[in-house]
């Protein structure tokens, strides 16, 4: 694998890095709790997106690019669901539907479906990669894959909703209000950005406008 780096290749990989640093802090603050835990698979797998998308953009072989951006795609799977059982941890009307068991289980089902139709099924999903972007390689979307890439916008808008019911539920002065501002404070940012970068995206799909965009959303979002 030969690597060609990027201005943009390095803050990649070391948001990644900052990422699975702060996984492992809030696992170890409170391993037995679920809500830690959930959050630490979140952070975790968002590292290994971003670290793949880092990577993708600095390789020179397209098939290793191919490979890294399927790998960013099942990050996003994980991600996925691992905020939506993270919401089901927050004390809304809106999230509590979210944090059930029968809910984890689907979670977990789809996880496995859904990966495992990556892995063998890629060209479902992405083509191809293709030359441009902000580095060497851009992956390019099937019509499933853009799909997919639409349904990722859930969690985001999902996010917001709890984040504003918390704010609302809670009484002035008391530790919930403190907690839902906490709350809005960072994810509600980080899904705002995230949000941000799917309506450009949409408009600038496959151009150096999109991953522009993309990338810079991601970094700003994560941020928080």
């Amino acid at each position: 694998m030969v690597l060609s780096w990027t201005p943009w290749s390095i803050p990649l990989l070391l948001l990644a890095a900052g990422e699975m640093f702060l996984a492992g802090v809030i696992y170890r603050a409170r391993p037995d709790r679920f809500q830690n835990q959930v959050l630490a698979l979140l952070l975790f797998a968002e590292g290994i997106t971003y670290g793949s998308v880092g990577l993708r953009i600095a390789m020179t072989h397209p098939g290793d690019a191919y490979a890294a951006f399927i790998t960013a795609q099942v990050g996003w799977l994980v991600v996925f669901f691992a905020y939506l059982a993270f919401l089901g941890t927050l004390d809304t009307p809106f999230s509590r539907p979210l944090g059930t068991t029968q809910a984890h289980w689907t979670y977990l089902a789809l996880f496995a479906a859904g990966s495992t139709f990556f892995v063998l099924r890629p060209e479902t999903i992405a083509s191809r990669v293709g030359p441009g972007g902000l580095g060497n390689w851009f992956g390019m979307l099937t019509d499933t894959g853009n799909v997919w890439w639409v349904l990722t916008a859930g969690p985001p808008i999902y996010g917001l909703f709890v984040g504003i019911s918390l704010l609302r539920r809670s009484t002035p002065g008391t530790p919930v209000r403190s907690q839902a501002r906490a709350y809005l404070a960072a994810f509600a940012t980080r899904d705002a950005g995230y949000l941000v970068a799917y309506a450009l995206g949409f408009f600038a799909v496959g151009s150096l406008t999109s991953e522009l965009t993309w990338i810079i959303s991601m970094l700003v979002s994560a941020g928080f």
